[in-house]
């Protein structure tokens, strides 16, 4: 085994990287054969994808944005000089027999390819293949997390192709294979592939339209629970205004609810009704772009604005609806339970307690998975296949982590080491399981956890409404007190 190669040059750019992946496959084949075939290669759904890129580069305006895949140099044209070319990779440096470092650079990133290599044992090396992406412009976060779920299966399919030697009995890369038992029909892999550009393009829609969804009227009312409401127009920072309904009770204790993804604060009504016949204040509130709040078409940093949405409800009421001596609780619902953990580690914000039902999780891409995979977001049929299917979803929780832009989980110190947290999750929810909520709320000294063995997603209270109530009521009761 030889010592691994470590080039000075790529050591200097893994400093400030953005994006560091690696990978490795073994073969009997040198390195210049190993670049020419991997560079080289370019499948039909290859060169369609690079369609589908081309589009989308032209959208974000992008410097370079025809780049086809591919080249036709044969292994011995292959160079290691500084600044040729090997398809749309620029040489940055190389040693024969031992690595070669490639650039590609846009106006939005640049990305770096080394492909290192290594003995392996008698005839064989090891191919190590190092990509490393810089962020250049803001575009460049919001270009790779649409891209990203395809750098993997791209390099893993150049790495295949480049370890390839003619004349194998393994079959080349793509060549094709007998059908397996159990594997899709011949009409269904067609058609398959032929969607697979679209997927990335639809789940980066998705991610947009997660944050951005159609509105939905408010169903219920206040006073279809027996509640007296005043409404409220709030007013946030950056302009525009949230929507709630006030319903004044105990004036030293108030607890503030939001909702969930795509709902309003009508979802959220029957648990006003339980908190405000215990005696509470109670005020709920839509966050911006749902039910009748404002617009905001923003497309990044949206962790900050959905948490000024609740800071700004818990600022006004101390300010302005005579609450500045309360007592206040945060009560979040699914997608909000996030920002309402969140705004703990707003500088000059404090609550008392925090409530979340149906979340959070530790790990954002995996929740907007499987969101999707719960029929959470809509998956036209034919982008329902197994290739379409991760691809919608791996760009959808890419993407709509990077719109986020927040530091997830927040650190278990300041506020969140003496708040008072409690964590109510559902036995059979597929969208945040149990099991996710618990090991984010164990980061926090203060957290208790409750899991309802028979609740799904967001449905404690109407599963088992006396044990939920009367978990939340207790705990109030001692975190307000």
């Amino acid at each position: 085994m030889s010592e691994p190669i470590d080039p000075p040059a790529l050591r200097s750019l893994l400093d400030d990287a953005d994006f560091v992946d690696v990978q490795s496959v073994e073969g009997e084949v040198t390195l210049r054969e190993f670049v020419a075939h991997s560079i080289g290669w370019e499948p039909g759904w290859l060169r369609a994808l690079y369609l589908a890129r081309r589009v989308f580069a032209r959208l974000l305006r992008l410097a370079h944005r025809d780049v086809v895949p591919g080249s036709n140099l044969a292994p011995a044209e292959i160079p290691f000089t500084p600044g040729r070319k090997i398809g749309f990779f620029t040489v940055v440096e190389g040693v024969e027999d031992r690595y070669l470092l490639l650039e590609a650079t846009d106006s939005h990133l640049a990305a770096y390819l080394a492909i290192l290599v290594e003995t392996a044992g008698p005839g064989r090396r090891r191919f190590r293949m190092v990509t490393v992406v810089k962020h250049l412009h803001w575009t460049g976060p919001l270009y790779f997390a649409v891209i990203r779920p395809f750098h993997y299966m791209v390099v893993r399919g150049m790495g295949r192709a480049g370890a390839w030697r003619p004349g194998r009995e393994t079959p080349a890369p793509d060549s094709g294979r007998p059908a397996a038992a159990g594997r899709p029909s011949p009409a269904a892999r067609v058609l398959s592939a032929a969607v697979l550009p679209v997927a990335p393009l639809y789940g980066a829609a998705l991610a947009y339209r997660l944050f951005h969804p159609p509105r939905r009227r408010h169903h219920r009312r206040p006073q279809d629970f027996g509640l007296a409401a005043t409404v409220l127009a709030i007013p946030l920072g950056g302009g525009g205004r949230l929507h709630a309904w006030l319903c004044p009770g105990a004036p030293d204790r108030v607890v503030v609810l939001g909702h969930g993804i795509g709902l309003s604060k009508s979802a959220s009504l029957a648990h006003a009704k339980f908190l405000h016949d215990a005696g509470f204040t109670v005020c709920l509130f839509d966050h911006r772009n749902h039910g009748a709040s404002g617009h905001d078409r923003a497309r990044m940093r949206l962790g900050e604005r959905f948490t000024d949405d609740i800071t700004a409800t818990v600022t006004h009421l101390r300010r302005a609806e005579g609450y500045g001596s309360a007592r206040f609780a945060v009560y979040g619902f699914s997608f909000s339970t996030f920002p309402s953990l969140y705004s703990l580690v707003r500088e000059g914000f404090g609550v008392d307690a925090v409530v979340c039902d149906s979340g959070p999780g530790a790990d954002l891409p995996q929740l907007f998975g499987t969101f999707l995979e719960a029929g959470g977001l809509p998956l036209p049929s034919p982008l329902r296949g197994p290739r379409p299917r991760a691809a919608v979803a791996g760009t959808l929780g890419s993407l709509a982590t990077a719109m986020l832009g927040a530091s997830w989980p927040p650190p278990a110190d300041g506020p969140l080491a003496h708040v008072p947290l409690l964590f109510m999750s559902g036995g059979r929810d597929r969208i945040l399981p149990a099991s996710s909520v618990q090991a984010l709320a164990g980061r926090y000294p203060r957290a208790e956890t409750h899991v309802l063995p028979d609740a799904d997603h967001l449905t404690g209270l109407k599963t088992d409404p006396g044990v939920y109530t009367t978990t939340v009521l207790d705990f109030l009761e001692r975190a307000l007190r």
